[in-house]
């Protein structure tokens, strides 16, 4: 079965942690409107956090660091999978994608910025034009 999850004003890791756990229920998944999801926090400090893995190591040898909205919750998802081969085969089943292609009918998860009493944020598509990624959605 496959699910579709729009991530509009969803708290990143707590979007990236329900996705986890469609995957580990062996759904396929879909995340489409990946530059919309937020990350809590001032501005200046999650760019400072997010900078620091960019500025470690060497330019051309690594280690890397996603820039892209789609890379970025893809990244985080892979984080909250196990380390094995089924890990492996679970990020197989997942999507992540800018806008919304194709229209399609998404749910939405209870992880809403609306319902959160915190309201310093950033978009993740604002931190990856912050990061260096080239703006194309």
């Amino acid at each position: 079965m496959k699910k579709v999850v729009d991530a509009e004003g969803l708290i990143l890791g707590r979007m990236c942690s329900e996705v986890a756990k469609m995957l580990l229920s062996s759904d396929q998944v879909e995340v489409v409107n990946a530059e919309k999801a937020v990350v809590m926090g001032q501005k200046k400090v999650t760019l400072k956090n997010y900078l620091e893995k960019y500025e470690r190591g060497h330019p051309k040898t690594g280690p890397f660091a996603p820039r892209t909205p789609h890379l970025l919750i893809k990244r985080t998802i892979r984080g909250m999978l196990p380390k094995t081969t089924r890990g492996r085969e679970l990020m197989r089943k997942l999507m992540v994608h800018i806008g919304n292609p194709d229209n399609k009918e998404a749910q939405k998860l209870k992880c809403n910025v609306s319902e959160s009493n915190y309201w310093k944020y950033v978009k993740v598509g604002d931190l990856s034009v912050m990061l260096g990624a080239k703006k194309r959605w």
